[in-house]
């Protein structure tokens, strides 16, 4: 699972990716918070190819009773620089 972002403004290297390919590469939580790494690729091509990523960011959310991996990638969709952004299963 991972989301497509077309578009994707690269704030810090100054570029927009075309198509970034957008994955949680992991997760970790408690009964209070839950924190995740997030992995942007300049592509699906790129992740499949084993290619660094462009950019990785780091999130904390409070946990909410049923949070799933399903749910953190509903709640990436509701933040602004992923807006518009769409599921790639």
């Amino acid at each position: 699972m991972a989301l497509i972002k077309d578009n994707y403004d690269d704030t810090k290297h100054g570029m927009v990716i075309p198509s970034a390919y957008i994955r949680i590469v992991s997760f970790e939580g408690d009964k209070a918070t839950v924190r995740f790494v997030v992995a942007v690729y300049a592509d699906k091509q790129a992740r499949t190819d084993e290619k660094q990523p462009i950019e990785i960011n780091t999130y904390e959310i409070p946990y909410q009773d049923g949070m799933d991996l399903n749910s953190i990638y509903t709640y990436l969709k509701t933040l602004p620089e992923l807006d518009g952004s769409v599921d790639d299963l």
